[in-house]
Formats: C-alpha cells, sequence, structure tokens
C-alpha cells in the first residue's frame, strides 16, 4: 500500500479536492449560463424580426395587423404568457433545459486526476471490500457445510444403530425358530424319558411292594376266609384277593388313569386288607362312594 503521509500523496489528495470542488462550482453555475443562453437566444430572435420589418414594401409587415402566427417566436410568447400562464413557464423550462445541453455539448469532460498512488488506494479499496464479502460468504458456506455434515454423521450414526438393531433381531428370531424346532423335538424326548423313567421306577416299586408284602403279609389260610366270610344260601365261596394284588391294581390306576384312580370293591377284596389300608392311610376312600378307595396322592 502507499505511503499515505507522503507529501507526494497528500499533493495528489489535495489536487484531486481542489478538482472536484471545481467540477461542483461548475455544475452550481449551469442555471445561470443558462439564463445567460436564453436571453442571447431571445435577442437574436429580437433582430431577426427587426430586419424582416425593415426589408422591402412587398415583405413588410405592420405590427399590429401581423398575426401571431407572422409576429415570429417573441410575439408568440407573448401572447402565450398572456393567455396561459403554465405555456409560459413550460416554454421558459424548454429554454432553460436547452441552454444547458447546449453548455453540456460545448464543455470538454474532465478526467481524473493521473496518479498511481490515488489509482493504487481505489484499487486496494476496491479488492478489499470484495475479499472481505467473499470472505464472510465463504465463512457462510462453511458454516451450512459444517451444519450439513454434522446433520450426515447424525443421520448415518443413526442407520448404523437401525441396522445394527435389526442384525440383533434377525440373528434373534432365527435362534427362537431353531429354538422352537429343537424344543419341539426335545419336549417329546423329554415326555417319552419321563414316561420311560417312570415306568422303570414304577416296575421297582411293584418289585419292592410285592416283597414286602410276600415277607410281612402272607396270603390269608382258608380258615381265615371261611371265618371273615359269611355264608349265604345260594352263594358259593369266591377266592380273595392277596394284598399285593390289591395293591397293584391301586398303583396302576393311579398311574394309568390318574383323572379316575378309584378301584371298586369286591367279594374278592378280603375285608381285613381293606381295613388295613385304609386305617393307615395308604388308601382313602371316595367322598360319595364307600365301595370304591383309591391309593393315597402322596405325591401332592
Amino acid at each position: 500500500m502507499p505511503d499515505t503521509d507522503s507529501a507526494e500523496f497528500q499533493a495528489a489528495r489535495q489536487k484531486l479536492k481542489e478538482e472536484c470542488q471545481d467540477l461542483w462550482q461548475q455544475l452550481t453555475e449551469v442555471p445561470v449560463a443558462g439564463r445567460e443562453t436564453q436571453a442571447k437566444l431571445h435577442k437574436k430572435e429580437s433582430l431577426a424580426t427587426g430586419q424582416v420589418h425593415a426589408g422591402g414594401d412587398t415583405g413588410r409587415v405592420d405590427r399590429h395587423d401581423a398575426s401571431p402566427r407572422d409576429r415570429g417566436d417573441g410575439a408568440t410568447t407573448l401572447s402565450t404568457q398572456g393567455d396561459n400562464p403554465l405555456m409560459a413557464i413550460a416554454k421558459a423550462k424548454e429554454n432553460l433545459l436547452r441552454a444547458q445541453i447546449e453548455q453540456y455539448k460545448e464543455k470538454k469532460p474532465e478526467g481524473l486526476i493521473e496518479s498511481d498512488a490515488m489509482h493504487y488506494e481505489l484499487l486496494t479499496e476496491s479488492l478489499t471490500d470484495g475479499i472481505a464479502e467473499l470472505e464472510q460468504v465463504l465463512s457462510l458456506v462453511a458454516m451450512q457445510a459444517q451444519e450439513m455434515q454434522d446433520e450426515i454423521d447424525r443421520e448415518t450414526e443413526m442407520v448404523k444403530e437401525h441396522e445394527e438393531v435389526r442384525r440383533v433381531l434377525l440373528q434373534k428370531i432365527s435362534l427362537q425358530s431353531q429354538q422352537d424346532q429343537c424344543n419341539e423335538t426335545s419336549l417329546v424326548n423329554q415326555i417319552q424319558d419321563k414316561t420311560n423313567t417312570v415306568t422303570a421306577y414304577h416296575k421297582v416299586l411293584l418289585k419292592n411292594m410285592a416283597e414286602f408284602v410276600e415277607k410281612h403279609f402272607p396270603p390269608p389260610t382258608l380258615q381265615q376266609v371261611k371265618r371273615s366270610q359269611r355264608r349265604v344260601r345260594g352263594q358259593t365261596q369266591t377266592p380273595v384277593w392277596p394284598l399285593q394284588q390289591m395293591l397293584e391294581v391301586l398303583m396302576n390306576k393311579s398311574v394309568e388313569t390318574p383323572h379316575n384312580p378309584y378301584m371298586s370293591l369286591e367279594p374278592a377284596h378280603w375285608p381285613p386288607y381293606v381295613e388295613l389300608l385304609l386305617r393307615f392311610g395308604i388308601a382313602v376312600k371316595h367322598p360319595d362312594d364307600d365301595q370304591q378307595i383309591k391309593l393315597t396322592p402322596f405325591h401332592l
């Protein structure tokens, strides 16, 4: 940048200021010059009219007898001014504008001061303003670009999260389907295994029960059966069930038909055995029918 404190720069600045003042003074003097030019034009018109009147007899026209059209422009202006003041004012303005146009045509335009320092300063100022505006636009564009980038990052992160959730859900659905298939197969296998286990355990219990009953509760003798049964005329003597057989029937009913585990009492069931089962809580009677008993549900 030029040195603003140098004598050359100050002189150029002062010279430019003086030229600007001269231009302003000339512009303010234009109306005055216009009026002077208009006066000159009126004077020329008056002289031309006088020459017409001073001509030969054939071209002489009396002032009083001539029409406004034959009197010339000056007479027309006076007549117009007397008849219509607005037309007179418009005519005066028109003459003033014509005078200003003639003055501007005669005047030569003057250029700016031929100073490299001034040109450099004006160019530098223009470039500085342009750079400042471009920097503002650049900062605005950069801010908008950053906001858009942040929005893109947030959307990308959300897409990644949704993809992860989708992957986990698909994995869970796949695992659940496999588990359902496996559970269906395994459930059948488990039920089959439990059934086999219960059947095997039931057989073990029957075997142990048979050994225990055979050892501690042998079958009753014929004399014991005869004493316990009443003789009825025409009724034959029926054989009694051993205790082992009664317990096996009760146990099989509780396993095979758990919804109806009752056994109906018949004459073949020896009353002392029935009383033994009921007294020691091994069997219980039906709440509505005394002729039916079932094995006590010890597992409940």
